[in-house]
This record gives C-alpha cells, sequence and structure tokens, in this order.
C-alpha cells in the first residue's frame, strides 16, 4: 500500500514537471516517462516506454549513445541533442544525465532530464539580428554623422559663432556616447558568439597604455578630468592582444572618468605586483557601495549614482573587459573604499 502511494505521489510530482524526464535501464530501454516527455515526441507514454533510448533523443554528433563514456562516478549536465518526435522535426534539447543507484551502490540505469531549447534559440536568433541591424543601420549613419560634426567644428565652414560652437559640442558628446554604446553592444555580441579574434604578441606595456589614454583626449572635456601617468618598470613587456588590452584600460579609464568628481585627477601607474605587471587605474570617486561590490563584472550592471554623469555607460565594459583578460591570460580586480575612491587593477604576466 506504501508503495503504491509513493508511485502515485511521484506520478503527479512528475506530471508537473515542465522538463521532459526518461528513466532507462542500463542497456537505454525506457522504462519511465512523463507528460512532457510525450508532449514533446507526439507519442503516449505506452508508445515510449519499451523503446531505445537513442529512438528518443537523437546522439549528439561523435557519440553513438546518450551514454557512452559515462563513468559510475560522472554525470552529464548541458549536453545539446534533439528529441525526434513522431513528425520528424528534431526538437533541440539541452539534456543532463544522471546514474540511478540501487541497494548497495549498484548502478541500476539512467535519468535523462531535458528542456526544451527552442524559445531559447529564438531569442538568440532575434538577439543576433538586432546587433546586426546595429552594425549595419546605426553604426555607418553615425559614422557619416560624426564626420560631418567634425568637420564643421574644426572650421570648414568658416566661424559659426559662439552658440552654434556649444552645440555642435553637445552634438560631437552624444554622437561619442552612441558610438561607445554600440561599440560595446557588439563587442559583448562578439564575446557571447566566440567570434572574437585574439592574436597574442609580445609587446612592451607602456606603449599600449599610453594609447588608452590618447584615445581618452577627446572625453577630457566632457567629464572635465585630468589623467596622469607614472610607470616605473622601463620597457617591461607582455604577451597580449593589443587592441584588446588597449580596449580593457579604456574601459576602466573611462569608469573612472565618469565617477570623479569635476577637476579632479585619475593616477595611471604601471608597476609590479606579486610577480606580474600591474596597471593601476584610481580615482577619487565616490567609491562602490558595499552591496554592490559582488556585481562590478556582472553584465549590464550599474551601480546609482546621483549625478547625472554617471549614467552613460551600458554596464557592458567591465564585464567586458574581466572576459577579455580571462582569454589573454590576466585579470582584473579592484579595491575600493566608500568616499575615498577606487583602484582596479589589471595584471598581466611579464615576458622576461
Amino acid at each position: 500500500r506504501a508503495t503504491t502511494v509513493s508511485r502515485d505521489y511521484l506520478d503527479r510530482v512528475l506530471g508537473t514537471m515542465g522538463e521532459c524526464l526518461v528513466v532507462c535501464g542500463l542497456d537505454g530501454t525506457i522504462s519511465r516517462v512523463n507528460k512532457a516527455t510525450c508532449r514533446l515526441a507526439g507519442a503516449t507514454a505506452e508508445e515510449l516506454i519499451g523503446r531505445q533510448c537513442e529512438e528518443v533523443f537523437r546522439p549528439p554528433e561523435g557519440r553513438r549513445t546518450l551514454f557512452e563514456d559515462l563513468s559510475p562516478e560522472s554525470s552529464l549536465y548541458g549536453l545539446e541533442t534533439e528529441i525526434l518526435a513522431r513528425d520528424g522535426e528534431p526538437i533541440p534539447v539541452m539534456a543532463s544525465i544522471a546514474k540511478m543507484s540501487g541497494a548497495g551502490g549498484s548502478l541500476q540505469g539512467y535519468v535523462v532530464v531535458a528542456g526544451d531549447l527552442r524559445e531559447r534559440l529564438r531569442i538568440e536568433r532575434q538577439k543576433d539580428e538586432f546587433v546586426t541591424m546595429v552594425n549595419h543601420e546605426l553604426r555607418a549613419p553615425l559614422t557619416a554623422v560624426r564626420g560631418a560634426l567634425g568637420l564643421l567644428t574644426g572650421g570648414v565652414a568658416g566661424d559659426l559663432g559662439d552658440q552654434a560652437g556649444e552645440l555642435l559640442e553637445m552634438a560631437m558628446r552624444n554622437s561619442r556616447r552612441l558610438e561607445r554604446l554600440i561599440d560595446d553592444i557588439l563587442a559583448n555580441q562578439k564575446l557571447e558568439s566566440g567570434r572574437m579574434e585574439f592574436r597574442l604578441d609580445e609587446v612592451e606595456l607602456k606603449p599600449l597604455v599610453e594609447q588608452a589614454l590618447e584615445s581618452m583626449s577627446s572625453y577630457r572635456e566632457d567629464y572635465d578630468v585630468k589623467f596622469t601617468l607614472d610607470a616605473e618598470p622601463a620597457g617591461a613587456r607582455v604577451r597580449v592582444d593589443s587592441d584588446r588590452l588597449i580596449q580593457v584600460v579604456t574601459n576602466v579609464l573611462m569608469n573612472a572618468a565618469r565617477f570623479s568628481p569635476i577637476g579632479e585627477t585619475v593616477a595611471v601607474t604601471i608597476g609590479r605586483h606579486g610577480g606580474l605587471l600591474r596597471v593601476a587605474v584610481a580615482d577619487r570617486g565616490p567609491g562602490i557601495p558595499e552591496d554592490f561590490r559582488d556585481r562590478v563584472f556582472e553584465k549590464f550592471a550599474r551601480a546609482d549614482a546621483a549625478d547625472s554623469r554617471h549614467h552613460g555607460g551600458t554596464g557592458l565594459g567591465l564585464s567586458i573587459s574581466k572576459t577579455i583578460m580571462g582569454e589573454i591570460g590576466g585579470d582584473i580586480s579592484f579595491e575600493t573604499e566608500v568616499g575615498v575612491g577606487t583602484t582596479f587593477f589589471i595584471d598581466l604576466p611579464e615576458v622576461v
């Protein structure tokens, strides 16, 4: 009687699951399925039970069965495969496989839990289409607008007067902001899709930091901050992708500039720390609130700030920087004190 109640209760629980659940014996024969599996496969439980698991789940390329190379001590998680529906349409799913043990720990079979990936893949396609639109429909016109504004501010149309000059400067600031937003969105998408290429070469570190500082020249007036550089180890070299490291340093500089009080100085130093070369970027801003520190490198993470200048970023720059540093063999971290300021550290192995 107790066993019957337990089985009925288990059946009710399995029936409420949104994910597919399939129980197989050691030989891969299906002995139990839930309603979600039946819906996705387009078959009844009676039609599925007794079949081989590979007749319902298509093994991923390079594997003969779902359970191939699955040792008694291991499980599989995040296995992308397909359910073969009755109408012949393969339905993409993300599967996890665990072992069932009996009395004494002996292996009795396997449990497969799988979730429908179609909605996630649809969203990913929409995101790819959006990023493509951003690249083609926004970036090209923005480049033309910035070029025209640059010519006007450079005097190609003659003296436009103080009022027109102020309007042009405001337009230039906003076009630079839009360009940064677009660059962050595209960089994030490349990193997520694995399409960002990294070419590592041995280079001197100081010139790369200087290039990043030079790229900030057009933003100094936007944020009204100064930058200083103190580079102690002359000729120190690292093995990095130069463009990507400049991108990281620029992101950190931009972050420091946004959170610095007007007229303050952002101090950049290059030195050695713990056997590594370290680029430190120190600001005298408000510091990072304690409840936000664990989220600094998360995507779209942005701390509250009273000054409207602080809201100009996408919340992607530091997340992108963290990922890039991992790809080129370095790390990025920070120290902060509320009311005193924040220092970000970019650490890299030195080439000797």
